[in-house]
């Protein structure tokens, strides 16, 4: 009971300083020199950009630097916050709104978008009252090598550098290029990396104070408050790994149930925070409006988005799990992980007992929570499978985790 109601302030209150951050955002003037260039930088390179073997979504970059500075005249701050306009055009749904708008084209209209948080825009809006678009690329590239190379120090000082290849992986395949460069990657890639710091980093505390819950929601629920339906299982995958090396490393009596149970209500803990905190922006924001009219909006997006057919025809599970796996189907991809496989195989000596068999099998499981997430919702992660198979990249990060639990380190004194 205790933890119900602490998970429940703990949404509330995120619902709360949400509302309250974006609302505020709304209050901090918009730079017209960073938002033309902004506008110019994307139009330049076009709604799909592709850098190597990686996609970068302008379409959507453009229509989330066009929320975060848009100021519709006749909208309130509390309007502006339950309703996220932007600047729309007939003949267009996003790509090149804001190229058009800075050039003078007053054919717009202003077109909604309130299923969703759209939390990025208390982060977006100050930062191009500073920076133009290439400006916040690169200042968000570097911030996330820094995490990233700070996750894996803290993953040597906790003496688990064996497990830094999987991570390094992972980071390889969901790509520091689009997560750095296309701003609709960015914040899945942050609230995950952020909460396995803070899991490696304070794993003391977490475990004897039995924080785990709370981390998952929390983590579960900043999902739903930065994205926009990307590749969100991503998140959980990778922090459900690393508790599970956490357990496996620093504990000699493990109770496999236990940590089957514990693995059990961390990801209902996930799913509740994150639709829990989505479906509070629904609630709050009809309640203001007095009617159920983004309720309704909100649940039948959901119901479209998981339905079995797209434009007439059935999407099966295994339509939709075979094209978000054929994403990584290039050679720059599929040789890193190979020869990673490789290394460990050749480093490592196989040693198959219960306990590290048991352990494999719980990275298996943690592994395939994204074909988990695009099952559920198939005609979204089958029509926008080449971002939604980001999630891939944990699970690739997971399996190799699950396969040094079978190994050990080979002993090369006598070479």
């Amino acid at each position: 009971m205790k933890k119900i109601i602490n998970c429940t302030l703990i949404l509330l209150a995120m619902m709360v300083i949400g509302f309250l951050l974006i609302m505020l955002s709304f209050n901090i003037p918009t730079n017209q020199d960073n938002m033309y260039d902004s506008a110019q930088i994307i139009s330049g390179e076009g709604g799909h950009q592709t850098i190597g073997v990686w996609d970068l979504d302008n379409f959507m970059d453009d229509m989330i630097i066009n929320q975060s500075v848009c100021n519709k005249p006749d909208s309130s701050l509390i309007d502006k916050t339950i309703n996220i306009w932007r600047v729309k055009y007939t003949d267009s749904e996003y790509g090149y709104s804001m190229d058009r708008f800075c050039d003078g084209d007053d054919s717009y209209c202003y077109k909604n978008y309130p299923v969703y948080w759209h939390g990025y825009i208390f982060i977006w809006r100050p930062l191009l009252l500073f920076l133009n678009f290439n400006q916040i690329r690169t200042l968000n590239t570097l911030i996330q090598v820094i995490l990233f190379v700070y996750v894996c120090s803290l993953l040597i000082k906790k003496d688990l550098k064996r497990y830094v290849p999987a991570y390094a992986l992972m980071y390889y395949l969901v790509s520091p290029i689009a997560t750095g460069f296309s701003l609709q990657y960015t914040f899945i890639f942050y609230v995950t990396i952020v909460s396995v710091l803070l899991l490696i980093k304070y794993y003391d505390v977490i475990n004897n104070k039995n924080l785990y819950i709370e981390l998952f929601l929390i983590q579960g629920a900043l999902v739903s408050f930065f994205d926009i339906l990307t590749y969100p299982a991503f998140s959980v995958c990778i922090l459900l790994a690393t508790m599970l090396i956490l357990t496996y490393t620093k504990n000699i009596d493990i109770n496999y149930t236990k940590v089957a149970i514990k693995c059990f209500w961390c990801s209902i803990a996930w799913c509740v925070g994150y639709v829990g905190l989505w479906s509070l922006k629904w609630i709050i924001s009809d309640i203001i409006n007095g009617n159920f009219n983004i309720t309704t909006e909100a649940l039948n997006e959901v119901l479209y988005r998981s339905a079995n057919s797209y434009d007439g025809s059935r999407i099966s599970a295994l339509n939709v799990v075979s094209k978000n796996i054929a994403q990584y189907n290039d050679l720059a991809l599929i040789l890193p992980t190979v020869l990673l496989v490789l290394w460990v195989v050749y480093r490592k000596k196989l040693c198959v007992n219960k306990d590290n068999l048991l352990q494999f099998i719980s990275f298996i499981i943690v592994s395939i929570y994204p074909i988990v997430w695009y099952i559920s919702f198939k005609q979204h992660s089958y029509l926008h499978a080449w971002y939604a198979s980001r999630a891939l990249a944990a699970s690739a990060c997971a399996l190799i985790c699950g396969l040094l639990c079978l190994c050990k380190e080979k002993d090369y004194s006598d070479r």
